[in-house]
């Protein structure tokens, strides 16, 4: 037997040629760099040279990979879509309320002018439910309560928000199961949860991100 390694150079995280990330500041440009503040260890993992872990890149892919291949199979059973690209708009207290904030336009202090791609949503007879997809190497037990999840929950209540909906359906691919003690992981994807939010908590998230990106320079103050 022979055997020949070579490089395949395939990019399993390369955006399709439809999509589209516009220029400047997006949600997660805002939450990403709390939770580093909040936790770098844990968000914020680099190399011995100071680069991002190999890993991260490769966990990326994955992610897409399960993407690809769930996304026509929710749309064969639900419907909806992936709707593509929003940018968060001017508050009620704000002088520029009216103006409409698009693609290139000024960021505002107020935090309008910020580009957020959700994953999908789902058109249902009365509202419109959020969908986000999670392929994940977290164990699943505790979700979503536990600390390790803050920032997913963080990211889906800011999109409901923007989006003027409370409801959102998570799709998590758990790779390591609930990390069985006795035997390896066993992958998991059998479950939604259904994450129903109060007004209030969305408010005070978009809040904390406000405040965040103020102090970081993200915003103009």
């Amino acid at each position: 037997m022979q055997v020949r390694q070579f490089k395949h150079e395939l990019v399993l995280a390369e955006n399709t040629p439809d999509f589209v990330r516009s220029p400047g500041l997006h949600m997660s440009d805002i939450y990403n760099s709390l939770f580093k503040a909040i936790d770098p260890k844990r968000y914020d993992r680099r190399d011995e040279d100071g680069n991002p872990e190999e890993l991260n890149r490769a966990k990326m892919e994955a992610g897409s990979g399960f993407e690809t291949r769930v996304e026509p199979l929710i749309a064969a059973k639900w419907g909806g879509c992936r709707p593509g690209e929003f940018f968060t708009q001017h508050s009620r207290a704000c002088p520029k309320f009216r103006t409409p904030a698009t693609s290139g336009a000024d960021l505002c202090h107020c935090g309008a002018g910020v580009a957020y791609s959700p994953d999908w949503l789902f058109p249902t007879a009365t509202d419109i439910i959020l969908g986000e997809f999670k392929f994940s190497w977290y164990s699943m037990r505790g979700f979503p309560a536990e600390d390790k999840f803050d920032k997913w929950v963080c990211q889906v209540k800011a999109y409901c928000l923007h989006l003027h909906i409370n409801t959102v359906w998570v799709f998590p691919y758990w790779v390591n199961g609930n990390y069985p003690r006795g035997g390896p992981p066993s992958p998991c994807f059998e479950d939604v949860y259904e994450l129903v939010f109060r007004q209030t908590e969305l408010v005070d998230n978009w809040s904390a991100l406000l405040t965040h990106a103020w102090r970081k320079g993200l915003l103009p103050t």
